[in-house]
């Protein structure tokens, strides 16, 4: 069994680029699937609108004004349908993928680069916005963008607008994360990939990109109430009963298998305690939301990164059978997302069904069972 695993590990590094990309595209389609964020077409209401607040009713639809930039853009170059509002975010999720592969491959040696996409790959971050595909996609790639152009520190201020046009929230948390990380490494002479004045310069980005969405909206008159804080306070016994109902799935799920690597790096040389700490600590915000596990994927994505995945140190204390077990792990357990602390199952199953009812119209019938299996709506 051992050497099958050392085996196993020594096939994994020693992939070339067209058997990597060829199996990374399999795992996607077999074992994540392709389906949409269950507001994006609420999203695209006000994408053809965007300045129009009647287009939804609801004092809970906030977040969907405030995620303003990839709908924005949508809208500009006329993605106005279902279909190719749909591919239009798809692709951005594609990009995201792809530019962290290619990051890595630009910045690692071809084995470190190989080990980095694996541990990459069974961080729910790197596939949750195919099995959601929405304005996470914009918000990813824009973050990954960021990380490649962190040599340029003007660069870095105008992605960090983009992202408070984006989605102010959840990156204004994950780079204030990164910058507490970062005054600690400064103090204490750790490493990060992602320095201090990255750091500095992406939150001053986000808060500057905020302050300019807030003052567009303020000069077109369109009212929208205060927000996640709000909404947060209306719904606050909601989102705890749900969580504390639901804490194993809720926790397990926020990272899954890739848990294993956060031991991993608990337990090596290159160890940070501060980061152990604010990683932990950033589980705190999974019992203020709904959608938990794509929440913390993307809100500890920056500190992972930056701690972790291009960690040259690191990833070369990672044994062969290591990265075997652990890519065996991912490939038999299954992968999911918690959203309102219930276990969200690969969205394969779906895409293969949509499929066939697209052709057979096989799903659609209302006086059977299988007319509910749709995880929100189907695509027409």
């Amino acid at each position: 069994m051992e050497k099958k695993l050392l085996d196993f590990g020594e096939y994994i590094i020693s992939l070339d680029l067209k058997k990597l990309f060829f199996f990374l595209t399999l795992i996607i389609i077999l074992k994540i699937g392709v389906w949409y964020h269950p507001a994006l077409w609420r999203l695209l209401e006000i994408s053809i609108n965007p300045f129009d607040n009647s287009a939804i009713i609801d004092p809970n639809a906030h977040y969907l004004y405030y995620n303003f930039l990839g709908g924005f853009v949508a809208n500009f170059f006329g993605f106005n349908t279902k279909i190719s509002f749909f591919l239009f975010h798809l692709f951005f999720s594609i990009t995201f993928f792809f530019l962290y592969i290619y990051f890595v491959l630009q910045k690692l040696d071809k084995k470190l680069a190989l080990l980095s996409i694996a541990l990459f790959l069974v961080l729910p971050v790197s596939t949750t916005s195919f099995f959601w595909v929405g304005y996470d996609s914009i918000t990813l790639t824009i973050m990954m963008l960021s990380i490649i152009f962190s040599h340029n520190l003007l660069l870095i201020l105008i992605f960090g607008v983009l992202l408070g046009l984006q989605h102010f929230e959840l990156t204004f948390l994950a780079a204030l994360s990164l910058l507490v990380l970062n005054i600690y490494n400064k103090l204490s002479s750790k490493y990060s990939f992602l320095n201090l004045n990255y750091s500095i310069f992406i939150i001053i980005g986000i808060l500057l990109g905020k302050f300019l969405l807030e003052y567009y909206f303020n000069q077109i008159g369109l009212n929208i109430n205060s927000g996640r804080i709000l909404y947060t306070f209306d719904y606050l016994k909601y989102f705890v009963f749900t969580a504390y109902f639901n804490f194993h799935n809720v926790i397990w799920f926020a990272l899954s298998i890739g848990w294993l690597i956060i031991i991993k790096y608990f337990f090596s040389k290159e160890r940070n305690n501060f980061f152990i700490f604010i990683i932990l600590g950033q589980l705190l915000i999974l019992f203020i939301v709904d959608d938990q596990t794509r929440v913390y994927a993307n809100l500890s994505f920056l500190i992972i990164f930056s701690q972790i995945l291009i960690n040259k140190s690191f990833l070369q204390n990672i044994k062969n059978y290591e990265i075997a077990v652990l890519i065996f792990l991912w490939l038999i357990f299954p992968y999911g997302w918690a959203w309102q602390g219930v276990l969200r199952a690969s969205m394969f199953t779906y895409d293969f069904a949509y499929l066939l009812n697209y052709f057979f119209n096989l799903f659609n019938n209302e006086s059977i069972n299988s007319s509910i299996i749709w995880p929100f709506k189907i695509i027409k």
